[in-house]
């Protein structure tokens, strides 16, 4: 019974040997590059690796059983998040694959401290809160909501899976043009700048907020509009008591 035993032992130890576990993080950048970006190159990697898992997982390997899960796994919910991402736009609609353009690389992979993609890196669960599908725990930092034109919708900053405030909300006209952007302050969410833009992406206008009163009234703001720039000083109830030309 004990030779037995020791040669299953054996069997099931040699079954695991010769396959390389790939990492999450990796899996995710290929499968994201070859499934959704539609590159040549990361398409012909993917077809090696699961020629490879083929070979394996006949023969139960537990590591590439575990790793074809996880493949799986991911392509799921990268067409799950492609098809909505097509959906994202300012107005009713749904573009076509050569009019999307998805979130770059860098933000899919964005390591701490930079810019993720909102759309395809966050998810929520059912507490409400945000987590990072690469490490499944709630997410801090700053994250780009994108439409499906690839134009920013919004710049959020997250703290401990929960939103702590909306840095940058931009706003587009039906046929998908900038027309506005809108910069607040992270710590009280109050707008510093806009800038309002023509229909064929010209700066038509710009405002900077340059102090306010301790109600959060604008007190003085500096404007250029049709080439001329002003400072002007308010009252506590908004009301214009002084323009200087510059």
């Amino acid at each position: 019974m004990k030779k037995i035993l020791t040669v299953l032992a054996l069997g099931i130890l040699l079954s695991s040997c010769g396959y390389k576990e790939v990492d999450k993080k990796e899996k995710f950048k290929l499968l994201y590059e070859a499934e959704v970006l539609q590159k040549k190159d990361a398409r012909e990697k993917m077809n090696k690796i699961n020629k490879k898992l083929s070979k394996y997982t006949e023969k139960e390997n537990e590591k590439a059983l575990k790793d074809k899960q996880e493949f799986d796994n991911i392509s799921y919910y990268l067409k799950d998040m492609t098809l909505k991402y097509k959906g994202l736009l300012p107005g009713w609609g749904y573009l076509s694959n050569d009019e999307v353009a998805y979130p770059p690389i860098k933000e899919i992979m964005a390591k701490e401290g930079e810019v993720v993609s909102a759309q395809f890196r966050l998810y929520s669960e059912d507490d409400g809160d945000i987590y990072d599908y690469l490490t499944n725990k709630p997410y801090s930092g700053v994250a780009v909501f994108r439409y499906g034109t690839g134009d920013i919708d919004e710049v959020v900053i997250f703290e401990n899976g929960k939103v702590k405030s909306i840095i940058q909300k931009n706003k587009l006209n039906r046929d998908y043009k900038l027309v506005q952007e809108d910069f607040f302050d992270k710590d009280n969410r109050n707008l510093i700048c806009s800038k309002k833009y023509t229909s064929h992406g010209d700066i038509k206008e710009e405002l900077y907020i340059l102090e306010r009163y301790s109600n959060n009234n604008v007190k003085k703001d500096y404007i250029i509009s049709n080439g001329k720039e002003k400072i002007r000083e308010y009252n506590s109830k908004r009301k214009i008591i002084k323009e200087e030309a510059i």
